[in-house]
């Protein structure tokens, strides 16, 4: 989810371009966020050892 974001920052964006383009980025950091929650009420982690 963050390579799109880190593609912009090495294609020369800048933060204040990340904010002129934020209808862009918002569905990728409403995606992280939900996934963030989902895994605090499940009371797992999808990133340790199993």
């Amino acid at each position: 989810m963050l390579v799109p974001v880190g593609a912009f920052f090495v294609a020369g964006g800048s933060v204040s371009g990340l904010w002129a383009n934020a209808g862009v980025f918002a569905p990728l950091m409403l995606c992280v966020g939900a996934h963030v929650i989902m895994h605090k009420m499940m009371g797992k982690s999808c990133h340790r050892g199993r």
